[in-house]
């Protein structure tokens, strides 16, 4: 129950957090936010479109053999706009998505980010800035706020486009069985849990919440103000500080090896898993298939998006957001 109780926390904090993003996105330019979320969901119907074309193409091959000595217009046609979307599909998500508008997306969010954060800095009363917490805050947040924020967004994109995919492969594989999409959709829960249970460790030990990296943060203003150096100069504690702070990397980094050590043990699990099922169902239509009652096209089409279900579950840690 505890479990649940921090991924039900966990995907409130990532829900919240992406509202606030989508709306300052949306605030700073809504045509760029259009843009960048909807390629990305209609790069997720590229692949679609070109698999069904691809069985179209496999079952109409298959009718001609041996039928006609010249090639019929429709598998011209067939391979034609298969390569045709295939230039489509490129464009859209390498071209428009990747290139032009992540590149100016990102720019303008970092853009809008930085004058809001030295606003704030500047209103800051005079108590406050010369506050320890409030300057390793202010160090922290310097270092972070120009990539994480729009990196957070890339990956609330990606998100997105792997959600409008599950969704189309969800609805494709019901005519084969709705039992299969719903199946492979509640063994793809492992997986999900295992990337939110270890979502942490995709951030490095200068983002983590152990009470030493505020110890660590300090020495870095210690080690990089310009006060704090001719003070250290003065005092001749240079050395001493510069072996704390290495004292301290050291034991933050074995205080994370622990949980990385961990997930590899277990990493293997979900993907043995998975495969197994996919195996199964695919077996289970094989005699379908040699009946004649399954054309080959709709059973390459059928293997394609039964691994799709499962593949739009990979890579994306909740938690660490």
């Amino acid at each position: 129950m505890q479990r649940f109780s921090s991924l039900a926390k966990s995907a409130q904090n990532v829900l919240i957090n992406l509202g606030r993003m989508l709306s300052l996105a949306w605030e700073t330019d809504k045509f760029l936010t259009i843009g960048y979320f909807g390629t990305a969901g209609i790069g997720a119907f590229f692949p679609i479109i070109t698999s069904y074309i691809y069985k179209l193409l496999v079952d109409y091959l298959i009718k001609s053999q041996n039928i006609t000595t010249t090639i019929p217009l429709i598998l011209i046609a067939l391979l034609g706009s298969r390569y045709i979307l295939n230039i489509a599909w490129d464009f859209v998500m390498w071209g428009l998505k990747n290139t032009y508008f992540d590149f100016l997306f990102r720019y303008k969010i970092q853009n809008a980010l930085n004058y809001r954060f030295f606003e704030k800095v500047s209103n800051l009363d005079i108590a406050h800035l010369e506050n320890p917490k409030t300057e390793d805050l202010i160090a922290k947040a310097s270092d972070t706020f120009t990539w994480r924020p729009p990196d957070f967004l890339r990956q609330s994109s990606y998100l997105f486009n792997n959600f409008v995919s599950y969704v189309s492969s969800f609805l494709i594989l019901i005519p084969y069985g709705w039992w299969i999409p719903i199946t492979v959709s509640f063994l793809s829960l492992p997986r999900l849990y295992l990337r939110t249970k270890f979502g942490k460790l995709e951030w490095s030990i200068y983002g983590s919440g152990a009470p030493e990296v505020r110890k660590l943060w300090y020495l870095r203003w210690l080690l990089s103000t310009k006060m704090a150096i001719v003070e250290s100069r003065i005092f001749q504690s240079g050395k001493e500080l510069l072996g704390r702070f290495k004292k301290t990397q050291d034991y933050l980094y074995n205080l994370n090896k622990g949980p990385v050590e961990k997930f590899l043990n277990v990493a293997i699990f979900p993907q043995l898993f998975e495969v197994s099922v996919v195996f199964i169902f695919a077996y289970l239509k094989l005699p379908v298939v040699l009946s004649g009652k399954m054309s080959v096209g709709d059973f390459t089409f059928f293997c394609k998006y039964l691994g799709q279900d499962f593949g739009c579950c990979r890579g994306y840690d909740f938690e660490s957001w």
